[in-house]
């Protein structure tokens, strides 16, 4: 049995990769700036329409790790 032959579990990803993700969060800087609100994670996850555990769950796959890591800083 190979890699693609095992079904996933599980509810489908949010973002397939990691171009489609910094795109997401680049509209949410967009909206943040021109709202004057403070960027937090939870108002992110809430743009973004997932939990903020969902974001901190990709932080940990070495393929969304920059991403997130950008956005707490």
């Amino acid at each position: 049995m190979t890699e693609s032959d095992v079904r996933p579990i599980g509810r489908p990803r949010l973002w397939e990769s990691q171009e489609e993700l910094d795109l997401a969060i680049q509209k949410f800087w967009e909206y943040v700036e021109e709202k004057k609100k403070r960027p937090t994670m939870g108002r992110l996850a809430v743009f973004l329409n997932c939990d903020r555990r969902t974001l901190v769950n990709y932080s940990h796959e070495d393929n969304f790790f920059p991403t997130i890591k950008r956005v707490r800083a």
